[in-house]
């Protein structure tokens, strides 16, 4: 009988607080309206406690605290109190959304309303002074355009412009090597840099899925043949627009 009574009290004090301290952060998002056993259970799920169960079976003895829908960043295997605390204490991380054929220029200006003006210039800098290498880069340098992941990337207490941009850098490198493109590439005598330039052009100009195809074949003539390409994609690029309309005048913007 009294093991009965030991062993779901052992159990619920190894839960509560884990030994062997805590491991790699997690982060997750609380969305409105979501109650605190949707909550433990994403906790649960991210390996930031250990079961969502023991959890509430704490809530049920301290009380609930009040949590605020937006981004947290927990350790794993933290204890339910270290786990309560932060929850009380508001969201404490941010998540930036890039899409796929944004520009510096426009990932920058999302990131200064998700993590304040100084951290997206500082960023930005950062992506244009070839501060971060990428390994498709040409070897003259460069800046980091065209060769950053799209993506959700929450940006931790702590994250710095430097490891952010590192970090949307590497997940490129990893996207491109999953799509058998490595810094070696080549077609059409195109290196893989040029490549990436192309695709970026055709993802802009093209914009719809089986107009691709026909827009990349149109870079490649244009080149084949040395002529200017003058589409809206690389007009609007070359003098910083984003959409809208591009005359007569604009494209002969001298952009090389």
């Amino acid at each position: 009988m009294l093991v009965l009574v030991i062993a779901p009290l052992a159990w619920f004090a190894l839960e509560a607080y884990p030994i062997g301290g805590t491991g790699a952060p997690a982060a997750f998002e609380v969305t409105q309206g979501e109650s605190m056993g949707q909550v433990a259970d994403a906790m649960a799920a991210k390996g930031i406690i250990g079961s969502a169960l023991a959890f509430r079976l704490d809530l049920d003895v301290t009380g609930s605290p009040t949590v605020q829908p937006g981004w947290y960043v927990i350790p794993t295997s933290s204890s339910f109190s270290s786990v309560k605390g932060v929850l009380s204490a508001g969201p404490n991380a941010s998540a930036l959304g890039v899409y796929t054929g944004q520009t510096l220029r426009e990932i920058a200006q999302n990131l200064s309303g998700v993590a304040g003006t100084a951290f997206a210039e500082r960023f930005l800098a950062l992506a244009k002074e070839g501060a971060i290498r990428s390994p498709f880069q040409p070897a003259s340098g460069g800046s980091l355009e065209g060769l950053l992941a799209p993506g959700l990337f929450v940006i931790s207490p702590g994250e710095t412009p430097r490891t952010l941009l590192r970090q949307m850098e590497r997940k490129f490198e990893a996207r491109a090597g999953a799509a058998g493109v490595s810094p070696s590439t080549t077609v059409h005598g195109l290196n893989a840099y040029e490549l990436l330039t192309v695709a970026s052009i055709v993802e802009k100009e093209g914009y719809i899925p089986r107009n691709m195809p026909r827009t990349a074949t149109v870079v490649y003539n244009r080149l084949a043949r040395g002529t200017p390409l003058q589409m809206d994609a690389t007009v609007e690029y070359a003098t910083g627009q984003d959409g809208g309309t591009v005359t007569h005048a604009t494209e002969q913007y001298p952009s090389p």
